[in-house]
C-alpha cells in the first residue's frame, strides 16, 4: 500500500514567484515500489540577500539560522529567523566582534541550542569559534575562541554547553578534548576541561575531525581500521561528566574499496546516520542507519536511492529529528537548467521509520524545478519542518532562496 506524504512549500526569500515542484512518494526503501505524484506551490514570505554564494540553512524547533553570501562584497551574512503561528520572519543578523574583514567574510552559522547560536571560521591558518546565546528576542556574543591551527580542525562540533577541540590531528596521538561551560556565582562564563578523548581499540585511529560531531552526552568521531583503511565511527558517551568508550559503528557489508565512510554523521537520542560517498560511477550511493541499545551500536538500515550513481552527492548532507531522515540527492549542485549538464534536477529524499517495526522506507523525494541550482545541498531538518536552499541561474541578480517545507502525513 502506497503511503503518501504532503509537503507545503514556503520560502525565505528574494524572489516574488511562487514555484512548483513535483512531489514523488514511494515505498521502498531503494527506490521501488509504487510511485505517486503530487504537485505543490510555495510561497515566497520574507527576504534574505541577493548572493552568489549558496545559502547555509540550520533549524532548531521554530528557530532557524541561514548564513549567505552579499553578491557585491562577498561578505558572509548570518540571520536568525523565528517562526511565530505558522509565520517566518527575521529576527535578528548576526555579527561578531572579530575585526578582521577576511574572517567575517567566512562564517558560518549555526542554531545548537534552543537559545544558542555557533559561528565558525577557518581563515589564514587560524580558526574561529564565537557563541551567541539569546535571551528574548535579543542575541549577546557570550564566548569565543581563537585559536591558530594549520588543519583547521581544532573545533569540531558544539552544543550549548558543551565543545569539542581536536588535538594531535596528523600524529600518532590524535585526542578529543571536551570543554563544558560553566556560570560562575556573579554570571561569568568560562569554558572548562572535562575530558580526553581517545580510543582504547589499538586497531583502529581517529581520522578526518572535522566531521566529529557532539550532541546531548554523544560523542561521534570519523575514524580507520588500520589494517583495511575502511571507515568507522567511534562513540563515546557522558554518565555523571565521565566519558566511557562504547562500541563503533560499522557497516555490516563492506564498502566499496576508494568508498569515504564516514563522509557525514549526524545524530538524534540514540540514532546515528553515517552518509558515505563512493567514487565508482556505477555504484547507488548509501546512507547507513545505526540504532544505540544499551552501550552497543548496530546497524539498522540502509538508505539508498537507485536514481543517482556517479557524479551524485547523495548523502554529502543528512538531517534527523525522530523517525525521518532528509537525505540531499543532487547530482554535484548542478541541474538541467545550468547548460543541460545533468537531465534530473537537483532532490532531496525523505525516509521515515516505522516506530513499530523499525522499518525505513523512502517516504519522498521533492525536486527543484529544472533552473535551481544547489536545492537539497544542505539540508536540515526539526521536527517536521525541512530547509533547503536554491538559488537561480537565469535571473540578474542571482537570487538566493532558502526554502521550508512541512512534512504532514494524512
Amino acid at each position: 500500500m502506497n503511503k503518501t506524504t504532503k509537503l507545503l512549500g514556503v520560502i525565505l526569500s528574494v524572489a516574488g514567484l511562487a514555484l512548483t515542484f513535483n512531489v514523488n512518494a514511494k515505498d521502498d526503501v531503494s527506490g521501488g515500489g509504487g510511485t505517486t505524484t503530487t504537485t505543490t506551490n510555495a510561497v515566497v514570505l520574507k527576504a534574505i540577500i541577493p548572493g552568489v554564494g549558496r545559502a547555509s540553512p540550520s533549524i532548531r524547533g521554530n528557530t532557524a539560522v541561514i548564513t549567505a553570501s552579499d553578491q557585491i562584497t562577498q561578505a558572509q551574512r548570518t540571520y536568525v529567523y523565528q517562526r511565530t503561528n505558522g509565520v517566518w520572519s527575521r529576527q535578528a543578523e548576526i555579527i561578531p566582534t572579530e575585526t578582521n574583514i577576511n574572517v567575517k567574510n567566512r562564517f558560518w552559522g549555526r542554531i545548537v541550542g534552543d537559545n544558542t547560536l555557533v559561528m565558525f571560521s577557518f581563515w589564514d591558518g587560524i580558526t574561529y569559534n564565537y557563541v551567541f546565546r539569546r535571551t528574548g528576542t535579543v542575541w549577546r556574543q557570550e564566548s569565543s575562541f581563537v585559536l591558530s591551527d594549520a588543519s583547521g580542525n581544532s573545533f569540531l562540533g558544539t552544543t550549548d554547553d558543551t565543545r569539542l577541540m581536536a588535538t594531535g590531528a596528523n600524529t600518532a596521538n590524535p585526542a578529543v578534548q571536551v570543554y563544558v561551560r560553566t556560570v560562575s556565582a556573579i554570571g561569568v562564563v568560562s569554558w572548562i576541561k572535562q575530558a580526553t578523548l581517545s580510543s582504547a581499540k589499538g586497531n583502529f585511529d581517529f581520522m578526518n575531525f572535522g566531521n566529529s560531531l557532539v550532541a546531548a552526552d554523544t560523542v561521534l568521531i570519523p575514524g580507520i581500521e588500520k589494517a583495511t583503511g575502511r571507515g568507522v565511527v567511534f562513540s563515546f558517551k557522558r554518565t555523571n561528566g565521565v566519558w566511557s568508550e562504547q562500541s563503533l559503528l560499522k557497516p555490516t557489508s563492506l564498502l566499496t574499496v576508494g568508498a569515504i565512510f564516514p563522509w557525514r554523521i549526524v545524530l538524534d537520542g540514540d540514532t546515528a546516520v553515517v552518509g558515505a560517498t563512493i567514487n565508482d560511477l556505477s555504484t547507488a550511493k548509501k546512507v547507513y542507519v545505526f540504532k544505540r541499545t544499551g552501550s552497543t551500536w548496530s546497524e539498522q538500515g540502509v538508505l539508498k536511492d537507485d536514481r543517482y550513481l556517479g557524479g551524485s552527492l547523495y548523502g554529502m548532507n543528512m538531517g534527523i529529528s525522530g523517525d525521518l531522515v532528509v537525505v540531499n540527492d543532487s547530482i554535484s549542485g548542478y541541474d538541467s537548467g545550468s547548460g543541460g549538464r545533468f537531465s534530473t534536477p537537483p532532490s532531496f529524499v525523505v525516509f521515515k521509520r516505522d516506530a513499530t517495526t523499525n522499518q525505513w522506507s523512502l517516504l519522498q523525494r521533492v525536486f527543484a524545478n529544472s533552473n535551481k541550482y544547489g536545492f537539497g545541498t544542505p539540508v536540515d531538518i526539526s521536527g517536521t519542518t525541512i530547509l533547503t536552499p536554491r538559488f537561480s541561474l537565469l535571473t540578474s541578480p542571482i537570487t538566493q532562496e532558502v526554502q521550508a517545507y512541512e512534512v504532514t502525513t494524512p
